[in-house]
């Protein structure tokens, strides 16, 4: 049969015939992705789980195992690989191709509780198990904050606010911020001074770990009404780790030269 003439015969059905493939063709072409750098959905997660002082059969026998046999009561689960070396078993989870992308979450919810349950089948010293099922995430921008005169502190504190704010724009799904200095307080012990007056470094170190916690204080019970006193031995700048509570009594009194509180960003 000659496929253009039995086309000029029968025009009515050609021409009908091209305008619908002219139509599917256009809201084809509307529903492709425009995406720079399009979204690759990796069904597959890790779950890591230290062991320290194991051995890696113990590791395999007694955390790789448990681990795997509580991944097998997942549903759309494909197949399970697990690597098991000196102190840690990482374990591998693939999920079925045919699984739909819009599922994994749910999935991965599911996987996550089910590996918590089986924590408690551990040996002791072993754990916790850690779930990461985004390591296939790609970042397709990358951002630099430099400033003439400004500290580190008020860099983060805008680095913070465009984080924020750039969350809130359509199709971003994480901001991750890397290069932050983080602030550390160092402090200087004198040795001599020390000697002196019969203090170690593990009473300091008691000192102000007593200090930077928070405690519950009860409650007061005036005129009817409770009142919760809301103690503050919590450090918030350096003053409050120069001056702690002296670890031998003698209130807040810091004898001169015994330690000296210095803030500066951790390297």
């Amino acid at each position: 049969m000659n496929i253009a003439e039995w086309s000029i015969k029968h025009s009515v059905i050609t021409w009908v015939m091209t305008a619908v493939v002219a139509v599917a063709g256009i809201v084809a072409f509307q529903g492709l992705p425009r995406l720079e750098d399009p979204e690759f959905t990796i069904k597959e997660a890790m779950i890591y789980t230290p062991y320290p002082g194991a051995s890696a059969s113990e590791v395999a026998e007694e955390v790789s195992n448990v681990i795997e046999k509580a991944v097998q009561e997942l549903g759309p689960l494909d197949y399970v690989e697990s690597r098991s070396s000196r102190d840690l078993s990482v374990v591998h989870v693939y999920i079925k191709r045919t699984t739909d992308a819009s599922r994994l979450p749910q999935i991965w919810d599911e996987l996550r509780r089910k590996v918590n349950d089986n924590q408690r089948k551990l040996p002791p010293g072993a754990g916790p198990s850690l779930v990461n099922d985004d390591f296939g995430d790609t970042y397709g921008v990358y951002l630099a904050l430099t400033s003439d005169g400004y500290s580190y502190r008020e860099l983060y504190e805008v680095a913070k606010f465009l984080q924020r704010e750039l969350l809130k724009v359509q199709d971003v799904k994480r901001i991750i911020l890397y290069g932050q200095q983080p602030e550390a307080i160092y402090v200087e012990m004198r040795r001599d001074k020390m000697a002196q007056l019969g203090i170690s470094p593990h009473q300091i170190y008691s000192a102000l770990s007593a200090k930077n916690v928070v405690a519950a204080a009860g409650n007061l019970t005036i005129g009817g009404e409770r009142i919760p006193p809301q103690p503050d031995r919590r450090i918030h700048q350096r003053e409050g780790v120069r001056r702690p509570a002296h670890p031998r009594g003698w209130g807040r009194l810091r004898p001169p030269g015994l330690s000296a509180g210095r803030g500066r960003y951790r390297t």
